[in-house]
């Protein structure tokens, strides 16, 4: 391979790797996970107070891609898993569900399908 050819390849690499997110697991990513841990603590932690449909916690874990808990607790460090409970981390996909026909943008919603919900 000649030395132009190899640096061109190089910096398509280099152009790769600085473009795409930081993800290490499934879909969800390591600044998803320091979000939840950051607006969650408390909960997180100690398993109170209950976070808020609408506060900072609920809003972190809306924005990890079909409320995928398990991908956050899959990125956990040896040390995160000592510090927090995965089962309240697991348990974010249904306390922060927002209660609405209207599902978030990045969200997927399941069995509305002659559920009796209704559609706009």
């Amino acid at each position: 391979m000649s030395p132009g050819k190899l640096a061109l390849l190089l910096i398509v690499f280099a152009i790769a790797l600085s473009v795409q997110p930081v993800i290490v697991n499934g879909m969800c990513t390591d600044k998803e996970k320091k979000d939840i841990l950051q607006h969650c603590e408390d909960y997180l932690k100690h398993g109170a107070p209950i976070p808020s449909l609408h506060g900072p916690c609920c809003a972190a874990a809306l924005e990890v891609p079909v409320l995928d808990m398990q991908c956050i607790v899959d990125l956990l460090t040896a040390k995160e898993k000592s510090e927090y409970k995965e089962a309240n981390i697991l348990q974010l996909k249904h306390l922060c569900y927002p209660l609405s026909s209207e599902p978030p943008t990045n969200q997927v919603m399941h069995g509305l399908k002659g559920s009796g919900a209704m559609h706009h």
